[in-house]
Parts: structure tokens; C-alpha cells; sequence
């Protein structure tokens, strides 16, 4: 799913985001999409929300092939 931000951490500032997970459901990070809030609605940001799971689900695939350090 994504999680929004109302202006809660940052007035004046709205965002969407989705987590990055492993394919052990572990998380390896976020994206999110950040705008005005004094200039866009909620619903502005809905309409990345198709876009930006589908980033973060390309960002877990290839992450499967990355190496960390131990």
C-alpha cells in the first residue's frame, strides 16, 4: 500500500509514499512523491500512486541482485 503525509510532519507540505520490501516483506527503504500543499490536493497525488508502487516494486526487484556489505 502507501502511506500519506497531510502536512503532519511539514505544513504546507503534502506526500505520498510506498515502502521498498525484500521478498522476505523486510523493508529496504522508500519512495515518496512530495508537493505543496497550499498548491495541490490529496487527490493530485493519487494520481502517482500507480507509478510509484510500480517503482517500488521495480527498486525490490533489482535490489534482490545487490550486494551488502556483512
Amino acid at each position: 500500500g502507501v502511506a500519506y503525509d497531510r502536512e503532519e510532519h511539514e505544513p504546507g507540505i503534502i506526500c505520498i509514499a510506498a515502502p521498498i520490501l525484500n521478498a522476505r516483506n523486510r523493508i529496504l527503504g522508500a519512495v515518496s512523491v512530495t508537493m505543496s500543499g497550499n498548491r495541490n490536493q490529496l487527490d493530485t497525488l493519487n494520481a502517482f500512486k500507480s507509478d510509484l508502487l510500480a517503482a517500488s516494486h521495480a527498486i525490490a526487484e533489482a535490489a534482490e541482485s545487490w550486494q551488502f556489505p556483512s
